[in-house]
């Protein structure tokens, strides 16, 4: 989040759920989300990505899970690789 010309601000988030309830937060900038994923397993995703290829299954809404979830599995490999990136310094 935060990044790139089309950064996502809805990331599925217990904590960060401002699309659905206003006095939440959006995810802070530098979260990760899992990205694009051609299984579409939840829902949301199903009625608006089906027949989408590759790269282009991902939808920036909190419902979707299956694309857009920010989640420590994701967010601790960012941390890691930006970590490693700077000691090399």
């Amino acid at each position: 989040t935060g990044y790139g010309e089309a950064n996502s601000h809805n990331q599925h988030s217990r904590w960060y759920a401002h699309e659905l309830d206003p006095t939440l937060p959006n995810p802070p900038d530098g979260t990760l989300a899992g990205g694009p994923n051609s299984s579409i397993q939840d829902p949301y995703a199903q009625s608006k990505l089906t027949g989408c290829v590759g790269q282009f299954c991902y939808i920036d809404d909190i419902q979707s899970w299956s694309t857009n979830e920010t989640a420590v599995n994701w967010n601790a490999a960012l941390a890691w690789m930006a970590s490693f990136a700077a000691d090399q310094g």
